[in-house]
């Protein structure tokens, strides 16, 4: 997995895309620094410019700070919603509960879920093999499998 980059290399990279900062004009320190990580190139005339690893770590760094956003309000979502003992909730109720489509994308909320289940904060349930049948509880509750006939 490619390495994280640093809030000062992902403003630098911003900047540099955005056209506030001039690849030539950035100081020795920096082009260095950005070279060393493959982040910018010698063109055929002689110019620094930014190349696609740059951009793609660059994406990467956004993402990662829209999913730590996420896993706070998450969080604060989970807190209201599992109050008592052995409750549970779906995906989908989350989702809605931290602001929906309007504020995250629906993959950005289920990969905060994975990361307070990392925490050791909740696990997922499953009563069967449906995707849809995925509960989130808190990771010290204990919650009863359903039993199911067959017909």
């Amino acid at each position: 997995m490619a390495k994280a980059i640093d809030n000062a290399t992902a403003v630098l990279i911003s900047d540099i895309q955005t056209g506030d900062t001039h690849p030539n004009q950035m100081i020795a320190t920096e082009a260095v620094r950005l070279a060393a990580r493959g982040f910018v190139k010698l063109t055929a005339t002689g110019d620094l410019a930014i190349t696609s690893k740059a951009h793609r770590a660059l994406r990467r760094f956004e993402k990662q700070n829209e999913i730590a956003v996420a896993t706070e309000a998450v969080r604060g979502v989970i807190d209201e919603i599992l109050v008592e003992p052995g409750a549970v909730t779906q995906h989908r109720a989350v989702w809605n509960a931290v602001g929906g489509p309007d504020k995250f994308e629906r993959d950005t909320v289920l990969q905060a879920l994975n990361v307070l289940k990392a925490e050791g904060v909740l696990n997922n349930h499953r009563t069967s093999g449906n995707n849809f049948q995925i509960f989130w509880k808190r990771a010290d509750d204990v919650v009863p499998t359903p039993d199911f006939e067959e017909n």
